[in-house]
């Protein structure tokens, strides 16, 4: 379901006020440098280890995607 999320939903230069409107207020900010938005994405296929989908914006734009299952 993220990955169709990721394909065919997200895309590189996106506002970042479209994505909360699409997929709401996000499960927190990022504390790191390299991240700016986290969504929760609940259990992973590989048993009780959490997924998490990292997003990245510059000037307000969608700069990046990251998807961590672990």
């Amino acid at each position: 379901m993220c990955d169709d999320l990721i394909e065919e939903h997200l895309s590189i230069g996106m506002e970042r006020a479209r994505i909360v409107e699409l997929l709401g207020e996000p499960s927190s900010d990022c504390i790191q440098s390299d991240c700016d938005m986290i969504y929760e994405l609940g259990p992973c296929r590989r048993g009780i280890n959490y997924g998490s989908l990292y997003l990245s914006f510059k000037n307000n734009r969608l700069i990046e995607i990251f998807k961590h299952c672990g």
